[in-house]
């Protein structure tokens, strides 16, 4: 066990090295130079000597190894930088945009899991009957359109004609809620941003789920469950459940970047203030401290987070990991 957490380990580091070198090089790889977003209008007349000053303020001017081996250094000392465009410290940014994010991201993450295996489970206890032909084309589909797609159709439905759900923003912020009301009114603005991202994510969950209980239900302890009188629901949702849901715990943690990936391009359509809109105004401005903030925070969580799972899935299933 420790020789396979080691190995994983190790994989992490080199995984987060690779990010971290391609989240470097993205932005200088666009076309245009921060000093125009900076200068604005205004830098129209900047004189050449101006315009060398402020690539030297910026840090720009410097050849791209020794601007690489900076954000190393910086990366190290937990040191994200300053906001080209913000004005404010990289980090004290990000943290104010990372909450918003996480609270669809989360909801979303246990959601999708949970679609997979409840309706995976029904769908794969009865192939080819109604439940199956009827939730397998469903969830198919949903993986096969874009996320922002089915976001702006769920919006159009939802919000524009119907008016059910507001039609963007998260509501009241946790140290806003006082009482119920407050409480039902930040609940009616994540329903359909969460329900959307949990959806569109839960296909490859689903097809694994149903896949893996179709297979458990011809093995000898279901047949030897149901000779002893046990009731089929309790087979399924206690016997093979448990059996079939550990490929499903695998996917979750390899599904969590496909989350958290969708969700900025979902905050964008529900105008939520979170990590989405502030890589797209970062990229726009050409912030390049701010750029690699995000991209540094995405690449620790997403690598964390499938290593967490791998660990999880090694603790559950000794075997598959020797």
């Amino acid at each position: 066990m420790l020789r396979y957490i080691l190995i994983k380990g190790l994989r992490f580091a080199v995984c987060f090295m690779i990010v971290i070198t391609i989240q470097f090089l993205i932005p200088r790889l666009m076309p245009g130079s921060p000093v125009n977003n900076i200068a604005g209008p205004n830098g129209i007349g900047l004189s050449l000597a101006d315009y060398r000053e402020m690539e030297r303020k910026l840090g720009i001017d410097l050849p791209l190894y020794r601007q690489y081996l900076n954000h190393l250094q910086n990366t190290a000392n937990m040191d994200l930088g300053y906001s080209w465009f913000y004005h404010q410290p990289v980090m004290d940014v990000v943290g104010r945009h990372t909450g918003p994010t996480l609270t669809i991201v989360l909801p979303a993450v246990v959601l999708s899991a949970f679609f997979a295996l409840f309706f995976g489970s029904i769908a794969g206890s009865c192939p080819g009957k109604t439940a199956d032909v009827l939730l397998t084309p469903f969830f198919l589909i949903l993986y096969a359109v874009p996320g922002f797609l089915t976001a702006m159709i769920a919006l159009a439905l939802f919000s524009f004609t119907w008016d059910i759900f507001p039609m963007s923003g998260l509501g009241p912020s946790l140290s806003d809620i006082n009482g119920t009301a407050d409480a039902l009114e930040a609940l009616r603005h994540i329903i359909l941003p969460v329900a959307v991202l949990a959806l569109s994510t839960c296909g490859p969950k689903y097809m694994v789920m149903r896949n893996r209980v179709s297979e458990e239900l011809h093995k000898d302890y279901v047949m030897y469950a149901r000779a002893r009188g046990m009731g089929e629901n309790r087979i399924l949702f206690i016997h093979v459940l448990r059996n079939a849901c550990l490929p499903v715990l695998s996917l979750i943690g390899l599904d969590f970047g496909f989350i958290l990936s969708g969700s900025l391009l979902i905050e964008i359509v529900f105008s939520i203030n979170g990590m989405g809109s502030l890589i797209y105004e970062s990229a726009v401005n050409r912030d390049y401290p701010m750029l690699q903030g995000c991209f540094f925070l995405l690449s620790i969580t997403v690598p964390a987070v499938n290593f967490a799972v791998d660990v999880i899935s090694a603790v559950l299933d000794p075997g598959a990991s020797a």
